[in-house]
């Protein structure tokens, strides 16, 4: 079989760029192209998963480096316009994920959650459910609701229910407490590192 220069195969169909025409692929090469496309297709889903569980980490960890360089240095009265001209450069280079209140949630979301629990949960969770958690006040609340997200499998709609219900309820601190430590043992160590990032 004879392929001319600059064949470019796409979909079920060959495309010649200097001839109008699609041609159909040769019966031979059918099955071939098949699992190809099934390879393909399959390590695409494979990565789209792990670009999922690996995101709250990356999230975490970005906004981490941002509160460093402004809330770590002396710039922090030039906060807003350097997290306004980076969002602004990040959409360039990456695309609107990084708009300027995302850029924000990842800093609160760096700031009021502990990276042991980002760790444990970020192949449970997405970053819809951080969404939902970043606005409540107190820390084991955040905490209560995100390891009852994972470990019952809510889907963002049932975690927004679940906080509109006030399941949680502050009273019940000390019993709280032990039922998060039953379902998610997390050793409160500082030498634990979610991601080694160079700066």
């Amino acid at each position: 079989i004879r392929f001319p220069d600059f064949q470019i195969t796409i979909l079920h169909q060959t495309y010649m760029p200097n001839d109008n025409n699609l041609l159909p692929l040769v019966p031979e090469l059918q099955t071939l192209f098949a699992d190809v496309c099934a390879i393909i297709d399959s390590t695409r889903q494979q990565l789209a998963a792990a670009y999922t569980n690996y995101q709250l980490i990356m999230y975490w960890s970005i906004g981490t480096r941002i509160n460093q360089d402004i809330l770590g240095g002396k710039r922090a009265e030039y906060g807003a316009q350097i997290v306004s001209t980076l969002s602004t450069q990040l959409q360039q280079q990456y695309g609107d994920e990084y708009v300027e209140r995302n850029l924000r949630r990842m800093m609160q979301f760096a700031q009021e959650v502990d990276r042991q629990i980002v760790s444990t949960l970020s192949t449970q969770l997405t970053w819809s459910h951080v969404i939902e958690i970043l606005p409540l006040k107190e820390a084991l609340q955040r905490e209560f609701y995100l390891t009852m997200a994972s470990s019952n499998r809510w889907s963002v709609r049932t975690l927004r229910k679940e906080i509109d219900g006030s399941l949680y309820q502050p009273f019940n601190r000390l019993r709280i407490k032990h039922k998060l430590q039953s379902i998610l043992p997390i050793k409160r160590s500082k030498s634990l590192v979610v991601i080694q990032v160079d700066y």
